[in-house]
Protein backbone atom coordinates (compact mmCIF):
# COMPACT_ATOMS: atom_id res chain seq x y z
CA UNK A 1 0.00 0.00 0.00
CA UNK A 2 0.94 3.47 -0.51
CA UNK A 3 -0.02 6.99 -0.70
CA UNK A 4 1.35 10.22 -2.53
CA UNK A 5 0.46 13.84 -3.45
CA UNK A 6 1.01 16.71 -5.65
CA UNK A 7 2.93 19.91 -3.98
CA UNK A 8 4.44 22.36 -5.92
CA UNK A 9 3.53 20.62 -9.31
CA UNK A 10 5.67 17.47 -8.09
CA UNK A 11 4.58 13.77 -6.49
CA UNK A 12 5.33 13.46 -2.96
CA UNK A 13 5.48 9.89 -2.08
CA UNK A 14 4.30 9.93 1.46
CA UNK A 15 4.12 6.21 2.05
CA UNK A 16 5.27 3.58 0.09
CA UNK A 17 5.61 -0.38 0.88
CA UNK A 18 3.31 -0.48 3.67
CA UNK A 19 2.39 -4.13 4.12
CA UNK A 20 0.80 -4.20 8.05
CA UNK A 21 -1.25 -6.91 9.28
CA UNK A 22 -3.05 -6.16 12.46
CA UNK A 23 -4.88 -9.02 14.71
CA UNK A 24 -8.09 -8.77 16.18
CA UNK A 25 -7.94 -7.42 19.66
CA UNK A 26 -4.17 -6.57 19.15
CA UNK A 27 -2.75 -3.00 20.62
CA UNK A 28 -0.46 -1.55 18.32
CA UNK A 29 1.72 1.52 18.40
CA UNK A 30 3.00 3.56 15.64
CA UNK A 31 6.30 5.42 16.40
CA UNK A 32 9.32 7.43 14.46
CA UNK A 33 10.26 10.65 13.14
CA UNK A 34 8.08 13.75 12.83
CA UNK A 35 6.51 13.64 9.13
CA UNK A 36 7.12 9.88 8.58
CA UNK A 37 3.31 9.46 7.93
CA UNK A 38 2.10 8.08 10.93
CA UNK A 39 -1.24 10.02 10.87
CA UNK A 40 -1.57 9.83 7.41
CA UNK A 41 -1.70 5.82 8.20
CA UNK A 42 -3.89 6.13 10.48
CA UNK A 43 -6.05 8.57 8.46
CA UNK A 44 -6.20 5.54 5.82
CA UNK A 45 -7.54 3.45 8.37
CA UNK A 46 -10.25 5.78 9.38
CA UNK A 47 -11.33 6.15 5.84
CA UNK A 48 -10.49 9.47 5.79
CA UNK A 49 -7.43 9.21 3.14
CA UNK A 50 -7.70 6.93 0.31
CA UNK A 51 -4.32 5.15 -0.90
CA UNK A 52 -3.27 5.94 -4.11
CA UNK A 53 -2.00 1.99 -4.39
CA UNK A 54 -3.33 -0.86 -2.82
CA UNK A 55 -6.21 -1.31 -0.23
CA UNK A 56 -7.01 -0.89 3.96
CA UNK A 57 -9.07 -4.03 5.00
CA UNK A 58 -11.12 -4.40 8.24
CA UNK A 59 -12.52 -7.50 8.75
CA UNK A 60 -11.87 -8.09 5.20
CA UNK A 61 -13.70 -5.49 4.28
CA UNK A 62 -11.99 -2.82 2.00
CA UNK A 63 -12.01 0.85 3.66
CA UNK A 64 -13.89 3.32 1.53
CA UNK A 65 -15.45 5.83 3.90
CA UNK A 66 -15.12 6.15 7.68
CA UNK A 67 -17.10 3.50 9.10
CA UNK A 68 -18.94 3.73 12.71
CA UNK A 69 -17.37 0.17 13.83
CA UNK A 70 -14.12 2.47 14.00
CA UNK A 71 -13.39 5.09 16.39
CA UNK A 72 -11.09 7.58 16.36
CA UNK A 73 -10.10 9.52 19.04
CA UNK A 74 -7.28 12.75 18.54
CA UNK A 75 -4.43 14.44 20.46
CA UNK A 76 -6.79 17.25 21.97
CA UNK A 77 -10.10 15.96 23.79
CA UNK A 78 -12.07 17.80 20.91
CA UNK A 79 -15.22 18.21 22.94
CA UNK A 80 -17.29 20.61 22.14
CA UNK A 81 -17.79 23.32 24.71
CA UNK A 82 -21.57 24.20 24.83
CA UNK A 83 -22.31 20.61 25.63
CA UNK A 84 -21.82 19.31 29.12
CA UNK A 85 -19.51 16.28 29.38
CA UNK A 86 -22.54 13.41 29.34
CA UNK A 87 -24.07 15.26 26.44
CA UNK A 88 -20.60 14.95 24.74
CA UNK A 89 -20.07 11.43 26.07
CA UNK A 90 -23.71 11.10 24.02
CA UNK A 91 -22.58 12.71 20.96
CA UNK A 92 -21.79 9.41 18.73
CA UNK A 93 -24.93 7.23 19.83
CA UNK A 94 -26.41 10.48 18.85
CA UNK A 95 -25.30 10.76 15.45
CA UNK A 96 -25.60 7.21 14.98
CA UNK A 97 -29.89 7.49 15.40
CA UNK A 98 -29.50 5.81 19.15
CA UNK A 99 -33.04 6.94 20.84
CA UNK A 100 -32.51 9.33 23.25
CA UNK A 101 -33.15 7.56 26.76
CA UNK A 102 -30.52 4.69 25.61
CA UNK A 103 -28.01 6.79 24.68
CA UNK A 104 -28.58 8.61 27.83
CA UNK A 105 -28.12 5.47 29.78
CA UNK A 106 -25.42 4.39 28.08
CA UNK A 107 -23.62 7.88 28.25
CA UNK A 108 -24.17 7.64 32.33
CA UNK A 109 -22.64 4.44 32.57
CA UNK A 110 -19.47 5.11 30.75
CA UNK A 111 -19.19 8.35 32.69
CA UNK A 112 -19.31 5.71 36.12
CA UNK A 113 -16.55 3.76 34.09
CA UNK A 114 -14.33 6.72 33.30
CA UNK A 115 -14.52 7.53 37.66
CA UNK A 116 -16.83 10.96 36.73
CA UNK A 117 -19.64 10.13 37.99
CA UNK A 118 -21.66 13.57 39.49
CA UNK A 119 -20.08 15.38 36.54
CA UNK A 120 -22.29 14.60 34.33
CA UNK A 121 -23.55 17.95 33.87
CA UNK A 122 -20.86 20.31 33.94
CA UNK A 123 -19.36 22.03 31.02
CA UNK A 124 -16.05 21.26 29.41
CA UNK A 125 -14.66 24.53 30.69
CA UNK A 126 -15.12 23.26 34.02
CA UNK A 127 -13.46 20.14 33.70
CA UNK A 128 -9.47 19.89 34.02
CA UNK A 129 -7.49 18.52 31.36
CA UNK A 130 -7.46 14.89 32.53
CA UNK A 131 -11.24 14.93 32.73
CA UNK A 132 -11.59 16.32 29.64
CA UNK A 133 -9.45 13.36 28.24
CA UNK A 134 -11.59 11.06 30.17
CA UNK A 135 -14.84 12.52 28.72
CA UNK A 136 -13.13 11.94 24.84
CA UNK A 137 -12.20 8.31 26.17
CA UNK A 138 -15.71 7.51 27.25
CA UNK A 139 -17.37 9.31 24.16
CA UNK A 140 -14.89 7.08 22.00
CA UNK A 141 -15.98 3.86 24.10
CA UNK A 142 -19.35 4.35 24.18
CA UNK A 143 -20.31 3.34 20.64
CA UNK A 144 -18.51 -0.18 21.54
CA UNK A 145 -16.27 0.20 18.23
CA UNK A 146 -14.10 -2.84 16.81
CA UNK A 147 -11.33 -0.68 16.38
CA UNK A 148 -10.15 2.46 18.33
CA UNK A 149 -7.57 4.94 16.61
CA UNK A 150 -5.45 7.24 18.70
CA UNK A 151 -3.58 9.78 17.60
CA UNK A 152 -1.12 11.11 20.70
CA UNK A 153 -4.39 10.88 23.18
CA UNK A 154 -2.25 11.62 26.05
CA UNK A 155 0.24 14.08 24.41
CA UNK A 156 -1.50 17.11 26.28
CA UNK A 157 -1.41 15.45 30.05
CA UNK A 158 1.13 16.03 32.44
CA UNK A 159 3.04 13.04 33.84
CA UNK A 160 1.26 12.11 36.42
CA UNK A 161 -1.78 12.63 34.84
CA UNK A 162 -0.99 10.35 31.98
CA UNK A 163 0.19 7.73 33.88
CA UNK A 164 -3.22 7.65 35.67
CA UNK A 165 -5.00 7.94 32.59
CA UNK A 166 -3.04 5.33 30.49
CA UNK A 167 -3.73 2.90 33.30
CA UNK A 168 -7.25 3.23 33.14
CA UNK A 169 -7.37 3.51 29.68
CA UNK A 170 -5.58 -0.53 29.54
CA UNK A 171 -8.29 -1.33 31.79
CA UNK A 172 -11.56 -0.09 29.45
CA UNK A 173 -10.09 -1.77 26.73
CA UNK A 174 -9.19 -4.71 27.80
CA UNK A 175 -12.97 -5.21 28.74
CA UNK A 176 -13.81 -3.70 25.42
CA UNK A 177 -11.67 -6.70 22.94
CA UNK A 178 -11.33 -3.88 20.51
CA UNK A 179 -8.43 -3.53 17.90
CA UNK A 180 -6.31 -0.02 18.85
CA UNK A 181 -3.78 1.51 16.28
CA UNK A 182 -2.16 4.36 18.53
CA UNK A 183 0.40 6.80 17.45
CA UNK A 184 2.77 7.94 19.47
CA UNK A 185 6.34 9.97 20.01
CA UNK A 186 6.82 8.48 22.70
CA UNK A 187 8.47 5.61 22.62
CA UNK A 188 8.34 4.61 27.09
CA UNK A 189 4.45 4.77 26.23
CA UNK A 190 4.43 2.97 23.24
CA UNK A 191 6.14 0.04 24.99
CA UNK A 192 4.38 -0.07 28.08
CA UNK A 193 0.92 0.11 26.31
CA UNK A 194 1.58 -2.47 23.01
CA UNK A 195 1.49 -5.57 21.88
CA UNK A 196 3.61 -4.59 19.07
CA UNK A 197 5.75 -1.69 18.49
CA UNK A 198 5.77 -0.65 14.61
CA UNK A 199 8.87 1.73 13.96
CA UNK A 200 8.36 4.08 10.59
CA UNK A 201 10.73 5.47 8.68
CA UNK A 202 11.21 8.32 6.01
CA UNK A 203 11.34 9.86 3.54
CA UNK A 204 9.08 8.63 2.09
CA UNK A 205 7.39 6.90 4.70
CA UNK A 206 7.52 3.15 5.43
CA UNK A 207 7.87 0.41 8.03
CA UNK A 208 11.42 0.19 9.21
CA UNK A 209 11.18 -2.40 12.45
CA UNK A 210 8.37 -4.24 14.06
CA UNK A 211 8.80 -5.00 17.35
CA UNK A 212 6.69 -7.37 19.57
CA UNK A 213 6.02 -6.92 22.96
CA UNK A 214 6.45 -9.79 25.36
CA UNK A 215 5.40 -8.32 28.45
CA UNK A 216 2.43 -9.73 30.55
CA UNK A 217 -1.11 -8.39 31.16
CA UNK A 218 -2.58 -6.57 33.02
CA UNK A 219 0.59 -4.08 33.39
CA UNK A 220 1.11 -1.80 36.01
CA UNK A 221 2.08 1.26 34.47
CA UNK A 222 4.08 2.55 37.13
CA UNK A 223 6.28 -0.66 37.43
CA UNK A 224 6.60 -1.28 34.26
CA UNK A 225 9.54 0.03 33.48
CA UNK A 226 12.05 -1.79 36.04
CA UNK A 227 10.91 -4.88 34.00
CA UNK A 228 14.17 -5.82 32.27
CA UNK A 229 11.77 -6.89 29.04
CA UNK A 230 10.57 -3.55 29.23
CA UNK A 231 14.31 -2.11 28.94
CA UNK A 232 15.79 -4.56 26.31
CA UNK A 233 12.82 -3.11 23.86
CA UNK A 234 13.07 0.18 24.71
CA UNK A 235 16.92 0.89 24.21
CA UNK A 236 16.24 -1.79 21.11
CA UNK A 237 14.01 0.81 19.63
CA UNK A 238 15.67 3.83 20.86
CA UNK A 239 18.54 3.11 19.23
CA UNK A 240 16.79 2.21 16.03
CA UNK A 241 14.67 5.79 16.21
CA UNK A 242 18.31 7.22 16.75
CA UNK A 243 19.31 5.89 13.33
CA UNK A 244 16.02 7.11 11.43
CA UNK A 245 16.72 10.62 12.64
CA UNK A 246 19.52 10.62 11.58
CA UNK A 247 19.60 9.53 7.92
CA UNK A 248 16.60 11.75 7.48
CA UNK A 249 18.66 14.66 8.76
CA UNK A 250 21.51 13.54 6.59
CA UNK A 251 18.91 13.85 3.46
CA UNK A 252 17.73 16.98 4.37
CA UNK A 253 21.50 18.28 4.52
CA UNK A 254 22.17 17.16 1.12
CA UNK A 255 18.76 18.21 -0.20
CA UNK A 256 19.46 21.91 0.55
CA UNK A 257 23.38 21.65 -0.02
Amino acid sequence: MAHSFVSDDRVVDALVDIDLAIGAGEFVSLVGPSGCGKTTLLNMVAGLVTPTEGQVRIGGKVVTEPSRDTAYMLARDALFPWRSALENVMLGLEVRGVPRAERRAVAQEWMQRVHLGGFERARVTELSQGMRQRVAIARTLAGSPRCILMDEPFAALDAQTRLLIQQEFLGLWARSGATVVFVTHDLQEAVALSDRVVLMGSRPGRIAKEVDIDLPRPRNMTEIQADPEWQRVYLELQDALKEETAAMRAEREEATA
